[in-house]
């Protein structure tokens, strides 16, 4: 079992924009040193558009960051696997690749996105919603 990480952590971790939220995604990281965690490929896309948005630097460091630390999971292996998410839950595109990447690796999503949390459970996925849940999802990623 691994874990799936979302976009929201990595721009809450990258920006610092919120205290709280930095300090959460920064220790959820730290522990997840090491362990296998899968995203979507589409996160490369969503770190560079979002991150580009502060600068080109930061954007490209987000960018390295999922590139040296992430087992990306590409479009042919999880499209299927999304469509269907998206049918049975109604969630956004974009969440349907996490929630999907989830489903397809057997493992925990950890997300800052309330929706994205709410979507998986009612998938049958384990996920945290870490700004309410960092405790639990801390403890999960320890036993990883």
């Amino acid at each position: 079992m691994g874990l799936t990480i979302d976009t929201s952590i990595l721009v809450d971790f990258f920006t610092k924009k919120h205290a709280e939220r930095y300090e959460k995604s920064r220790e959820l990281l730290k522990v997840a040193e090491g362990k296998s965690v899968y995203c979507p490929k589409l996160i490369s896309a969503e770190i560079l558009g979002v991150l580009v948005r502060y600068n080109i630097k930061l954007a490209n460091l987000g960018y390295g960051f999922v590139l040296k630390n992430f087992n990306l999971i590409g479009e042919d292996d999880i499209f299927d696997a999304v469509l269907e998410i998206c049918k049975n839950t109604g969630s956004r595109a974009v969440d349907g690749y996490f929630i999907a990447t989830a489903k397809l690796t057997n493992s925990a999503l950890i997300t800052n996105d309330r929706t994205m949390a709410n979507n998986a459970k009612k998938a049958g996925i384990e996920a945290y919603y870490l700004i309410e849940e960092f405790d639990e999802a801390i403890e999960k990623l320890k036993k990883l």
